[in-house]
C-alpha cells in the first residue's frame, strides 16, 4: 500500500471499509477450516483419528472458533468506528476465491491443514514476526491494497488522529445508535480466554480515545501483536503449526480434516468446486440462505437507526445467537459430511458463504421488520423442504425446526416491543400473520 496520509473523511472510510471487508473474510476463512475438523475416532465414518489426535484436534477447533468469533468482534468494532464518524457500516465482500495483497495470499475457503494454518498465521503476522515463520512476499509491490494486516490499521489509527487535530468535527453519531457489549452480553473477562464473553468485547466510540482504544484492541488481539508476548491470533496460529508438525512426524498418515472441496459452490466458476450431490447442492443452498439472512440481521443491528431497547434486543436474539450456532454452525457440519459430487468421489462438500451481492440496507423500520420476519419464515420452509428430501440428514428435521421457532420467537418479541413503543403496533408484527 502506498504511504498515502488520510486527509479526508472519504480516505479514512475508505481504509475502515477495507478493514471491515478484510475481517469479514478472515473470519469465515478460519470458521470454514474449523467447521472442516473430524470429530470421531470411529474409522468407519472416515474419520480415522486416534483418541490421542482426537483430543488435539479438538483443542485446534476450539482455539480457532475463538479467533473466528474475535473477527467477527473486530468487524463489529470497525462497524462502530464507521458509525462514529458518520458513515455507514459495511459486511460486503467478494466471493470466495479472490485475489488480495497480503502476503501474496489468496482469499480462499480451503480445509484446515498445515497449508491453510500457515496462511493464517502470515494474515496475522506482527511487524516482527518475520522472524519467527516465514511468508510469501506481496507479488505486487505497487498494489494499492495494504500488504499486512499492521499496515492497514496503523494507516487507520494515524487517520483518526490526523483528522481528530483538525477543526471540523470528527466524531459525529453517539455510543446509543452503535453496537455495545452491554447489549450483547459479552463485555465481562473469563479466565484463559482472549476476550470476553465469546472471548468477544465490544466497545463504543464516541472521541479520539475510544476510537484509537478500539484500534488497538484489534491490534492487541492478534492484528499485529508483539513477538515479546504469546498471546493473539498469530501465536494460537504458530502454536497449532508446531503442535501439527509433532503429530505428522508421530504419523505420517495423520489427517485432521475431512476430504472437504475448497471453494464449495453451487454454480460453476473459475478456481470453485461445484457441487453437484443433489443433497448438498440443496444443503449449501440453505446454508447460503441463512448466512444472508443472519446478514441482513446483524446489519440491520450494527446500524442501531430508531430501534427501541427492546427491538434491538429482539435483533440480538435472531442475529447473534440462535442463526449462528443453531443453524449456520450444523449446517456446515452436515455439509461436510455430505458427499460433494454424485457419483460420490470421496470429496466431500461444505458451506459456500456466497453473498449474492451487497448485504443492502434496510432503511425504513417497520418495513424492516416486516420483510425481516417475512424472511424467516421463507427460511423455515425452505429448511422443512430440505429435510424432506430423501435420505436427508436427521439433523436436518432439528435445524428446520429451530429456523421456525426462532421465527416464532422473534415475531412475538417485536409484536411486544411494538406494542410498548409510543407508534403502537408495529407493521412488522402483523406482516406474518
Amino acid at each position: 500500500m502506498s504511504e498515502e496520509t488520510v486527509r479526508t473523511r472519504a480516505d479514512l472510510v475508505s481504509l475502515l471499509t477495507t478493514a471491515a471487508e478484510i475481517e469479514h473474510s478472515l473470519m469465515v476463512q478460519y470458521l470454514f477450516a474449523a467447521l472442516t475438523m473430524k470429530q470421531s475416532t470411529d474409522e468407519g465414518v472416515d474419520e480415522g483419528l486416534t483418541e490421542h489426535q482426537l483430543i488435539r484436534v479438538a483443542h485446534w477447533e476450539k482455539q480457532v472458533l475463538a479467533v473466528a468469533r474475535q473477527e467477527m468482534e473486530h468487524l463489529g468494532l470497525v462497524a462502530n468506528l464507521l458509525t462514529a464518524i458518520g458513515a455507514a457500516p459495511s459486511l460486503t465482500r467478494p466471493n470466495f476465491p479472490y485475489a488480495t495483497s497480503l502476503y501474496g495470499h489468496r482469499m480462499a475457503l480451503t480445509r484446515f491443514s498445515q497449508e491453510a494454518v500457515h496462511k493464517f498465521a502470515c494474515f496475522e503476522m506482527p511487524q516482527k514476526g518475520d522472524d519467527v515463520i516465514t511468508c510469501p512476499s506481496p507479488p505486487d509491490p505497487s498494489d494499492p491494497g495494504p500488504a499486512s494486516i499492521v499496515e492497514l490499521y496503523t494507516a487507520i489509527r494515524d487517520g483518526f488522529c490526523t483528522l481528530a487535530a483538525q477543526p471540523e468535527p470528527l466524531f459525529l453519531v453517539g455510543a446509543d445508535h452503535q453496537l455495545g457489549g452491554r447489549a450483547l452480553g459479552t463485555d465481562f473477562p473469563r479466565v484463559g480466554a482472549m476476550g470476553g464473553g465469546y472471548d468477544v468485547f465490544m466497545s463504543t466510540v464516541t472521541d479520539l480515545p475510544s476510537a484509537l482504544a478500539a484500534v488497538d484492541l484489534i491490534i492487541e488481539q492478534g492484528e499485529a501483536a508483539t513477538t515479546e508476548g504469546d498471546e493473539g491470533h498469530f501465536f494460537a496460529f504458530k502454536g497449532i503449526l508446531d503442535e501439527y508438525s509433532t503429530l505428522r512426524a508421530e504419523d505420517p498418515t495423520f489427517e485432521p480434516a475431512r476430504k472437504v472441496v475448497d471453494n464449495p459452490t453451487t454454480d460453476a466458476g473459475q478456481g470453485v468446486s461445484t457441487l453437484t450431490d443433489p443433497m448438498a447442492v440443496a444443503c449449501a443452498g440453505l446454508f447460503d440462505a441463512s448466512y444472508r439472512s443472519m446478514l441482513r440481521f446483524l446489519l440491520r443491528l450494527l446500524m442501531s437507526t430508531d430501534e427501541s431497547p427492546e427491538e434491538s434486543s429482539a435483533l440480538t436474539a435472531v442475529a447473534f445467537f440462535p442463526l449462528m450456532t443453531m443453524v449456520i454452525r450444523p449446517l456446515a457440519e452436515v455439509l461436510t459430511a455430505l458427499p460433494a459430487h454424485s457419483p460420490d468421489d470421496g470429496w466431500r462438500a461444505g458451506p459456500p458463504f456466497a453473498l449474492d451481492g451487497s448485504v443492502g440496507f434496510l432503511p425504513h423500520r417497520e418495513a424492516a421488520w416486516a420483510v425481516l420476519e417475512q424472511e424467516l419464515s421463507e427460511l423455515a420452509r425452505l429448511a422443512h423442504d430440505v429435510a424432506g428430501m430423501p435420505g436427508a440428514p436427521a439433523r436436518l428435521g432439528y435445524i428446520a425446526r429451530t429456523i421456525e421457532l426462532v421465527g416464532l420467537r422473534f415475531s412475538a418479541r417485536i409484536a411486544n416491543a411494538g406494542a410498548g413503543s409510543p407508534s403502537g403496533s408495529s407493521s412488522a408484527a402483523g406482516a406474518g400473520s
